[in-house]
């Protein structure tokens, strides 16, 4: 399997990735706004929003009106995951959870 294959699973396969991206899908947030949306640990999203921005799904952009405060935005790439995002969406409704042991 090719590293770039390999790099998919592992997006796809995080808890947090999707979640993130999904929480930017609007607008710009914060890092604090995206922490309150996704419930995830200071360094944990730390971790993931510069490996998202690694991967060009995000791009980290300083605030016009406040020099020391940034927010995060999806890149073309990134807003590519969206109509995916929505089919798992639509795709675990169907699930039946009850089944899980």
């Amino acid at each position: 399997m090719t590293d770039t294959c390999n790099e998919t699973f592992e997006l796809f396969g995080d808890q947090w990735n999707l979640r993130i991206i999904d929480s930017i899908h609007l607008e710009n947030r914060r890092f604090t706004e995206i922490q309150r949306l996704t419930t995830i640990n200071t360094a944990t999203l730390t971790k993931k929003l510069k490996y998202l921005e690694k991967l060009g799904l995000l791009d980290r952009i300083q605030e016009y009106c406040d020099k020391q405060s940034v927010a995060y935005r999806l890149t073309e790439l990134g807003r590519e995951l969206l109509p995916i995002i929505k089919k798992m969406r639509h795709f675990s409704s169907q699930l039946d959870v009850s089944a899980k042991e």
